[in-house]
């Protein structure tokens, strides 16, 4: 796969409704690759993201 300088490639794992990998634009955030992952599940953590 050719590289793009303007995306990235996100592993969201975890308690997530749709965990896997995600691309989003350059400068996304941690809240956007969650939003993509379709949210936390019931007993998610979210204060512990990294």
């Amino acid at each position: 796969m050719a590289e793009d300088p303007d995306r990235l490639l996100v592993h969201v794992a975890g308690r997530v409704r749709r965990p896997g990998v995600y691309t989003l634009a350059t400068g996304a955030r941690i809240a956007d690759a969650l939003e993509e992952a379709g949210g936390g599940r019931p007993g998610a953590d979210l204060d512990a993201l990294n």
